[in-house]
């Protein structure tokens, strides 16, 4: 676990916003996001890009 996240920091998940509320509670858009595999045509979730270091308080 990471702690808690530095208040109105936001960040790009590759899909949603996602943001810190004042009271440390993460919260993010919720679109569906799905991409379209080019070699089986087949419909995917897309893969989620973690927040970066200095979303979180005490980050080195």
């Amino acid at each position: 676990e990471k702690g808690e996240c530095v208040p109105g920091k936001s960040y790009y998940d590759g899909c949603n916003t996602c943001y810190c509320h004042k009271s440390g509670f993460i919260g993010c858009t919720s679109m569906s996001c799905k991409e379209i595999d080019p070699e089986t045509g087949v419909s995917k979730e897309v893969q989620k890009i973690p927040p970066p270091p200095n979303f979180w308080k005490n980050s080195v």
